[in-house]
C-alpha cells in the first residue's frame, strides 16, 4: 500500500438546478473540496472539504499529470 497525496475535487454546478436552461447572467457555484488521500492505496475518495459536498470528485485527481511529454509535431518537409 502507498500513501496518497491530498485529493482535490472541483465541481462547477449550475444553480438553481443542474440541467435547467442557462440564461445570460445566471450564476454558477464552484465547489472545491479538499481532503486527505487514503493511506492504503485506494482511490483517495475522502476529499470532503468546503461544504462537505462533492469532495468525492477528487478521486484520482492527481493522475492527470502524465502525458505532458509528447514530442514536437512531425514535419513532412
Amino acid at each position: 500500500p502507498v500513501d496518497e497525496p491530498n485529493q482535490v475535487g472541483i465541481v462547477l454546478a449550475q444553480t438553481p438546478s443542474a440541467g435547467a436552461a442557462v440564461n445570460e447572467g445566471d450564476r454558477v457555484v464552484l465547489d472545491i473540496g479538499v481532503g486527505p488521500g487514503n493511506d492504503d492505496g485506494d482511490d483517495g475518495d475522502n476529499g470532503n472539504g468546503d461544504n462537505g459536498d462533492n469532495g468525492d470528485n477528487g478521486d484520482n485527481g492527481n493522475n492527470g499529470d502524465n502525458g505532458d511529454n509528447g514530442g514536437p509535431p512531425t514535419r513532412d518537409d
